[in-house]
């Protein structure tokens, strides 16, 4: 059965820095939902506001993403998925796309139980500064994510990397 090793957590815990590291670690291709959406922003970039456009090519950025993760599939047996903040309209997607029947999920949830380490992460990785502390104060308020199904494993981003890859890796490998 193919894997699927899906992170997810909040933006600004660390999910792209850990899946690039764990990637890198055990060779599994890595896909990034928000590459993929920026590269949409710039192919039909306009006047319009940023904000509207990334509404806009949401959904075409989640077909890419689906795309790219069915291709790298077709001839490698897991891939990393990263940046998933599931919300119900998207795990609807995910998963007709996505049966549990015919692939194993293995969910990674980033977490940062630091909150200062947290916004320091967020405001350098948001391109948009004079907006960051009220996005930033939004984000922490979010009570918890749509859990999806599988096994299930969670990290704060605040431990040492190297114990936080072990972990992971022993986790996805097992």
């Amino acid at each position: 059965m193919k894997k699927l090793i899906i992170f997810q957590g909040l933006p600004g815990v660390g999910k792209s820095h850990l899946s690039n590291l764990l990637a890198s670690k055990i060779d599994v291709k890595r896909v990034d939902r928000d590459e993929i959406k920026s590269e949409i922003i710039n192919e039909f970039a306009s006047s319009e506001d940023p904000y509207c456009r990334a509404e806009k090519y949401r959904l075409m950025a989640t077909e890419r993403f689906f795309q790219a993760i069915e291709s790298y599939l077709a001839e490698h047996d897991s891939v990393i998925l990263d940046s998933l903040i599931p919300t119900e309209e998207y795990l609807k997607l995910f998963y007709n796309r996505f049966p549990d029947s015919n692939f194993h999920y293995l969910v990674i949830e980033i977490v940062n139980s630091n909150k200062d380490s947290w916004k320091e992460r967020f405001e350098r990785r948001d391109h948009l500064a004079n907006q960051v502390a009220r996005k930033f104060e939004e984000i922490t308020n979010i009570s918890g994510l749509n859990k999806i199904e599988g096994a299930h494993l969670q990290i704060d981003s605040n431990i040492d990397n190297e114990i936080s890859l072990n972990t992971i890796e022993k986790f996805v490998t097992r």
